[in-house]
């Protein structure tokens, strides 16, 4: 099958990186073909949430299951729910008003004046990011492929001022099995609590301009680290959870020779300790490990490696992005020492030159593309492997996105386009803003 697409689209001779889940069917196809691929990391934090952690954990397995059936059942009494969730919110915020008159009485008391006071129960304070005042969220649903719809919907649920009118609604239609006690909306909390930490990363790669393999590293150990991190209000429940997760975390997220290889060509990436753990199995160093993918895939002979000085590279102190504070997290303090041996051959000496220059100037630039723009002609041998290596997606998702976007073009009113014409639409839908920019500036 993937020989007669190279066929079609006039692929003969490319090599080609397939980026798949670890479906068998698909496994099995690749294998045939002879295909050096990865595994899309979207698909492995999905399968590693909900196939490895919570459906393994009796106990969230079920709760995340009746959570299921409880928005099922009461999503045609929504107008109801969210009316009710309105007055709960209501008298939050005449609470919240009150506790700010107290304690600003408290601070400034009033003299010859005696407040009258105010009782508030234990229950009804408003101290965590459940009982948000601001803002109530619609009950959600969730999609049996996202992990991060089921956290959408156990969030709208687990809202304070849903819980009460969600569980009246149940008791109304004779669905009192289905109420959730408060030991279940604990392990609820904790949960969401738990699955948002999974969310900032997955929002951080999002926002990348190119989600390429080099990114791969730094999310698995930023998963590996929350998986390990314990606290003392953890329940065993969710301790459980976490070593089901980590069970599992090297087959959902392995750590290949070829991901190294990218991280090392990403100047941000270079001293992060899971690529010296990697390189002690390996009994190799970072300079050695380059050299030898460099003489794999690129043509050294064809290519014109006239030595140049390379520029200083710009840092930025001020990077309090996401990515950066990760990147320094998991960083070594120590800078890796790397030795330029001018017996060696044109591709080992480039390689020591960069990862030289890469460390001394400590890059942490985003745009890891405009690095190697500028550094083309220092480095020409790596700048061949960049576009190789880094020219491969870290996940399917934005081809997947695509065979969405078709989807809803394409309906039973609209079967007759043609193919032409579906093209163009959803080459508009996904650049909608460039052209719209385009048009302006015309």
């Amino acid at each position: 099958m993937l020989n007669d697409a190279k066929e079609c689209f006039g692929l003969q001779g490319i090599e080609l990186h397939p980026v798949t889940d670890a479906g068998s069917n698909v496994q099995r196809a690749i294998r045939l073909a002879d295909l050096d691929s990865h595994l899309c990391l979207g698909h492995g934090l999905h399968d590693l949430v909900t196939v490895d952690g919570i459906d393994s954990v009796p106990e969230l397995s079920s709760l995340v299951k009746k959570c299921k059936k409880i928005v099922k059942t009461v999503r045609y009494r929504l107008p109801e729910l969210e009316r009710s969730a309105k007055e709960q919110l209501k008298v939050l915020q005449s609470m919240e008003e009150v506790s700010n008159h107290l304690e600003m009485d408290e601070n400034q008391p009033i003299v010859n004046e005696e407040p009258e006071p105010y009782l508030v129960s234990e229950s009804q304070t408003i101290s965590d990011e459940f009982s948000n005042i601001n803002h109530v969220p619609t009950i959600k649903t969730s999609l049996p492929t996202r992990w991060h719809s089921v956290l959408a919907m156990l969030e709208s649920l687990a809202h304070f001022c849903n819980r009460e009118p969600v569980n009246n609604i149940l008791s109304e239609i004779g669905k009192s099995d289905l109420k959730i006690c408060q030991r279940e909306w604990n392990l609820l909390e904790d949960l969401v609590r738990f699955l948002r930490k999974f969310r900032e990363v997955v929002e951080m790669l999002s926002t990348q301009k190119a989600t390429s393999l080099n990114l791969a590293l730094v999310l698995n150990l930023e998963i590996r680290d929350i998986l390990h991190s314990v606290t003392d209000e953890e329940t065993l429940v969710m301790v459980q959870l976490k070593n089901k997760m980590l069970a599992k975390l090297e087959k959902r997220f392995p750590i290949t020779e070829k991901v190294v290889v990218a991280a090392l060509l990403d100047t941000r990436f270079i001293s992060l300790t899971q690529i010296d753990t990697y390189l002690e199995q390996k009994n190799s160093t970072r300079a050695a490990l380059l050299a030898k993918y460099l003489k794999k895939d690129i043509d050294v002979s064809r290519v014109s490696a006239t030595v140049v000085a390379a520029p200083n590279a710009s840092s930025s102190s001020a990077d309090d992005s996401l990515l950066a504070k990760l990147t320094r997290k998991h960083s070594s303090s120590t800078t890796p020492s790397v030795n330029i041996n001018l017996e060696c051959s044109e591709a080992d000496q480039e390689c020591c030159r960069y990862l030289t220059a890469a460390t001394a100037n400590d890059v942490v630039n985003e745009d890891i593309l405009q690095y190697w723009r500028g550094n083309k002609e220092a480095f020409p041998l790596l700048t061949g492997l960049v576009r190789a290596i880094l020219a491969i997606p870290a996940t399917s998702t934005p081809s997947e996105r695509v065979f969405s976007i078709a989807g809803l073009t394409v309906t039973a009113k609209r079967s007759r386009l043609s193919p032409g014409r579906v093209n163009k639409i959803i080459f508009i839908h996904n650049n909608y803003d460039l052209c719209k920019d385009k048009e302006h500036t015309q």
